[in-house]
């Protein structure tokens, strides 16, 4: 179908108010774990919170030293790696951190191995860090990180929304919201913002092109530009994965419909901001040298595992740990210290099989091409980067560097067998709504509650005792934040697939 048969097509009332509640109930979710873990309990959380403390004054280079970057930051920002004894040892609660110093507005060292990060992401967060001059503003820092993911992941909903076949694919961006997801929304990490950015970005670009309303086409390309430009600004190897994100999608245009759509003036307008995006930050990486391997004649370098391997064995070994890869993206919590209930892998590796198969099933011609490219992608794309890094750098590889890749995977191909399977029985349509919410919002809850449970009483100690003896009680109490986080679970299942099935009815039938 082109533009031209959309044209007649009116736009969905209320969009932008289904939009401002999925960011508001997002960014619940996000504060509940800000508060509800311990500060510095993150992966890397010191040296990100040194890094914004750093950026918002003015510091973007820093002073190498043998253990990082030496950065100028308030006292308790600066006191923050003292404060990871919870790293590491899932039974460490979160007492166990020394007192921080009292607030004094003293200046000090901090150092950070993040010092030749992209500032941009710590640029947006970092502020709180300027109006307040103790641990509440290290909170701040979370909250802030957390409400800016939480809106781009809205964003890509809000979009999702205005589909006319839209049950499949809010479910597949409900399956794509890992645990992992939401956790990295809590607390103080550039990839939040890569994730949600990229998000935001494949949305909007699946929704030009599946969903072709002109009235539509501006308002898309913006938040396409928006997502795609803080992306590229967050890890090193961001602007590769949001070129591969949204080059996928292509694949379902024919050569004239691609040559029509990038004639629109907002297209092209759009691609050129998103190139300047990724150049920028390129041009960062180069000139910061933060791609510098592992070298002991390196100041502050890590040395990882497998320095000196060759490129074969690095990708040989990211495919053989495809599945503990896959794990940690559903969700591994904390400093690789916190592993969730069995059976959330369970449910989520269940759902994420079941969208795999029906797509192996039904999928054919462009859209059968598309979700191999996606899957190629997520796969392959990452064994890649590896090899070529393995020789001089090491094995560094987390799940959630390859996150961004698997979020818009699952979306992707949630979308192509929403286009091809279009014949949803109501009854049915209603039952795997109800289903997968249900599952979605009990293993989300799950594994709050297993955080809570570590960071309280220890990953062996009593759920019980989460509630009426904690040696480590988050603001607000454990039974507040776990009442509050089901509510605002619960409201998100609800709004993102309230009436879907219906409009899937209505479609069909028309």
């Amino acid at each position: 179908m082109t533009s031209a048969d959309f044209a007649g097509t009116p736009v969905p009332g209320g969009r932008w108010k289904y939009f401002t509640a999925i960011w508001v109930l997002l960014s619940v979710v996000a504060a509940i774990f800000s508060v509800g873990m311990p500060l510095t309990s993150g992966p890397d959380e010191p040296a990100h919170f040194v890094k914004a403390a750093a950026v918002v004054r003015g510091e973007l280079s820093g002073t190498p030293s043998k253990d990082g970057t030496v950065f100028q930051v308030p006292a308790y920002v600066a006191y923050t790696p003292a404060q990871t004894c919870t790293a590491y040892n899932a039974e460490a609660t979160g007492n166990c951190a020394p007192v921080t110093p009292e607030p004094t507005g003293l200046i000090m060292e901090g150092t950070t191995t993040a010092g030749s990060y992209n500032p941009v992401y710590y640029a947006i967060i970092g502020w709180p860090s300027l109006l307040l001059n103790d641990q509440a503003g290290l909170y701040a820092m979370r909250i802030v990180s957390g409400i800016v993911a939480s809106a781009l992941l809205a964003l890509g909903f809000m979009m999702l929304r205005t589909w006319q076949r839209r049950l499949l694919p809010m479910l597949g961006a409900l399956i794509a919201i890992t645990p992992m997801v939401l956790y990295l929304n809590g607390i103080v990490n550039p990839s939040s913002l890569e994730v949600a950015g990229s998000f935001a970005a494949f949305v909007a670009l699946l929704s030009i092109i599946i969903d072709r309303r002109p009235s539509l086409l501006t308002e898309r390309m913006i938040i396409l530009t928006v997502g795609a430009a803080l992306a590229c600004s967050t890890r090193s190897i961001s602007p590769l994965w949001v070129a591969l994100l949204l080059l996928v999608p292509l694949l379902l245009l024919s050569g004239r419909a691609l040559l029509d759509l990038v004639r629109q003036r907002a297209v092209w307008i759009g691609i050129s901001v998103v190139v300047l995006a990724a150049a920028s930050g390129l041009a960062w990486t180069v000139l910061s040298s933060s791609l510098t391997l592992a070298d002991p004649q390196n100041p502050g370098s890590t040395i990882y595992a497998n320095v000196g391997a060759s490129p074969a064995f690095g990708f040989v070994k990211m495919i053989m740990l495809s599945v503990n890869i896959g794990q940690q993206m559903i969700g591994i919590l904390g400093w690789f210290d916190t592993l969730l209930p069995l059976v959330v892998y369970f449910l989520f590796s269940a759902l994420i099989g079941a969208l795999g198969i029906t797509a192996a099933v039904i999928l054919r011609g462009r859209r059968a091409v598309m979700a191999l490219a996606l899957f190629a992608v997520l796969i392959i794309g990452p064994a890649v980067v590896q090899a070529i890094y393995i020789t001089g750098g090491g094995f560094i590889w987390q799940g959630r560097y390859t996150l961004p890749l698997f979020v818009c995977a699952i979306l992707g191909v949630a979308a192509l067998v929403s286009e091809t399977w279009t014949s949803i029985d109501l009854r049915l349509a209603r039952r795997l709504s109800a289903l997968v919410g249900a599952i979605w919002v009990a293993s989300q809850l799950l594994s709050f509650l297993q955080a809570l449970r570590r960071y309280t009483v220890g990953a062996s100690g009593s759920y019980t005792l989460v509630f009426t003896g904690p040696a480590w009680t988050p603001p607000l109490g454990s039974a507040t934040l776990v009442a509050v986080m089901l509510i605002a679970l619960s409201l998100i299942a609800y709004l993102s697939l309230r009436k879907s099935a219906v409009v899937v009815t209505e479609r069909v039938s028309a």
